[in-house]
């Protein structure tokens, strides 16, 4: 088979290429991404626990902060989610509150340079 047999091939209707051609458009999706902070934890915290009390379509990151040496929790959390349609940042923070957590939306600076971690 010549190679340009295989090019005319390539696209047909069954291709998996035009399937994702057709979705939706990451940047006009309705999403919102918001940081909290919560405070309150308990010592024996896990991010599982954040993410589950959150109880949000997607988390998109749970840090807990923990205390290295006794290797107990601090007390406090960032946790980072992405709300779609339907979803409400209120709803979040009302489990929060229930929970007998305070949480806070973080503030950004945006003067303030954006620190990227790898893990």
């Amino acid at each position: 088979m010549k190679i340009k047999d295989l090019s005319s091939n390539l696209i047909t209707n069954d291709c998996p290429i035009e399937r994702y051609a057709t979705a939706k458009d990451a940047a006009s999706a309705n999403t919102h991404v918001y940081d909290l902070v919560i405070s309150g934890l308990p010592q024996d915290a896990k991010p599982e626990h954040v993410r589950q009390i959150a109880s949000a379509k997607h988390v998109v990151e749970a840090i807990v902060d923990h205390d290295t040496i006794r290797n107990i929790c601090t007390g406090n959390a960032k946790l980072r989610v992405r709300l779609g349609d339907g979803e409400d940042i209120d709803t979040v923070i009302t489990n929060f509150l229930r929970a007998g957590l305070s949480v806070q939306v973080a503030k950004s600076n945006p003067n303030k340079k954006p620190v990227f971690t790898y893990q």
